[in-house]
């Protein structure tokens, strides 16, 4: 996916293989930290961790591909 937007000027050409890696380290260390439980409550339930999981993923990926982001608007 990340090619293609490189391929349609949107991402510079060399962009697309690092941050497909920096995506995949963000969402492996979000994943990591909230089994670790640091920024849940020690009682959250498992849908609570999902769900802290993907807002901090999802912002993260916001913030890190915000040309994406105009490009769906």
């Amino acid at each position: 996916m990340l090619q293609r937007y490189a391929e349609k000027g949107e991402l510079p050409r060399h962009a697309p293989a690092a941050m497909a890696r920096q995506i995949i380290y963000l969402i492996l260390m979000a994943f990591q930290d909230t089994l670790l439980g640091r920024h849940v409550p020690l009682a959250a339930s498992a849908e609570e961790r999902r769900q802290a999981l993907a807002d901090f993923v999802g912002g993260a990926l916001e913030r890190l591909l915000p040309s994406l982001q105009r490009a769906r608007l």
